[in-house]
């Protein structure tokens, strides 16, 4: 990294014209990567690149060199894919430990992210650079793995006040958790951060296939729910600007048959139609990726929601700029997707639950005092 100046994420939803073009270099083939090259090269991309972007150079190397392309900046990118390469394998060296000590509970697990895609879906592991371990478990184990985890030494990242029970699940995805080696586990009991509700990795786990880390004999998802996971992460507001999730998606694709009938049929059971059609149409319309159109024939037939509309537009915006009452119909939102009560009384108190998850306080009390103090922050922000 040596010579590059790595700016600040400016956060988005859609990859920025820039960044656009960097993915078109790093993905195309012929005249359409070469030209998107020398234009992003040309506005200096180099010089402005963010940490989204910062990802995708061991691909951009690649592309590149396997088309022949000659250019001083190679030297540079070919030093930043080789780095990306060792660090990948020494993390996977040093994280194999804590899978091991999973496995050894009689757990199963089900990698995610990184750790499967750089081993299956792209040409070396080098070329999709993780910073930690993505590992999901069943539902039921949740707790038990935290327990085991802690044992070991781990502790989670954020650790507020706030203690979970195994009945708060649907309130969240996944946790992080480090060592003091500074290694990262991202321990995961839903695959999706819009899907949280019980049951809803029973068909991910059911069909997924058998892979190795390590020497480890463990699972990861099916190539078709490899790109619906990159497609439902990918169009939601992040810090880091969410491009690294199209190049996922385009290495299973190119990887990989889809079953598109299952494809459409998973995200209409949850409720992710609109983030995984928007961004296959993206994937289409600006990355030249062939969706084939039966495809678009199954997302017309489905219906949508304006529950699940409005949820989706509120993704598209960084919540710290929503006023009080968008906010709050966010909070909602969120909590009402994986909601697990039947009853008003039981859908109340557990609202009530979901809101000391969300604002991280002890006691029910305390929600109170937190909605007060948030409302009048919004307000001090707005005015």
């Amino acid at each position: 990294m040596d010579g590059l100046r790595i700016s600040d994420p400016n956060g988005g939803c859609q990859p920025t014209p820039l960044q656009e073009l960097l993915l078109r270099a790093a993905l195309l083939d012929g005249e359409a990567a070469f030209q998107a090259w020398r234009q992003w090269y040309g506005e200096n991309g180099m010089e402005r690149l963010d940490h989204g972007s910062f990802r995708l150079l061991p691909l951009l190397y690649w592309n590149l060199h396997r088309q022949a392309v000659q250019h001083p900046i190679m030297g540079i990118l070919k030093g930043i894919h080789r780095r990306a390469w060792v660090e990948n394998r020494l993390l996977a060296r040093r994280l194999a430990p804590a899978l091991e000590t999973i496995h050894g509970a009689g757990i199963p697990t089900l990698l995610l992210k990184g750790a499967s895609l750089g081993r299956l879906h792209y040409a070396d592991v080098g070329l999709r650079p993780m910073n930690d371990l993505d590992v999901l478990v069943p539902e039921g184990r949740t707790m038990e793995t935290i327990r085991l985890l802690h044992d070991h030494g781990w502790r989670q990242t954020a650790q507020g006040n706030f203690r979970m029970r195994e009945s708060d699940l649907s309130f969240r995805h996944s946790l992080q958790f480090f060592n003091t080696e500074g290694l990262e586990i991202d321990l995961h009991w839903h695959a999706l951060y819009l899907a949280c509700f019980e049951g809803a990795d029973e068909v991910f786990w059911r069909d997924s296939i058998p892979m190795e880390f390590e020497g480890i004999s463990t699972r990861t998802l099916c190539p078709t729910d490899q790109l619906i996971h990159a497609c439902a992460h990918g169009l939601m507001w992040c810090e880091i600007p969410p491009v690294r999730w199209a190049a996922d998606a385009v290495a299973v694709m190119r990887s990989s048959e889809i079953d598109w009938p299952r494809l459409t049929s998973l995200t209409e059971q949850m409720r992710l139609v609109l983030p995984v059609q928007e961004g296959l149409r993206y994937l289409a319309e600006s990355l030249d990726v062939g969706v084939p159109a039966a495809a678009w024939d199954g997302f017309a037939e489905l219906e949508i929601s304006r529950s699940e509309i409005l949820d989706y537009q509120r993704l598209q915006n960084p919540m710290q700029l929503q006023s009080p009452l968008d906010t709050f119909r966010a909070v909602y939102g969120r909590y009402r997707r994986n909601a697990r009560a039947r009853s008003p009384l039981a859908r109340l108190g557990e609202f009530v639950r979901f809101l000391q998850f969300h604002w991280q306080v002890e006691n029910t009390w305390q929600v109170w005092l937190a909605a007060f103090h948030w409302a009048s922050l919004r307000l001090r922000r707005m005015a």
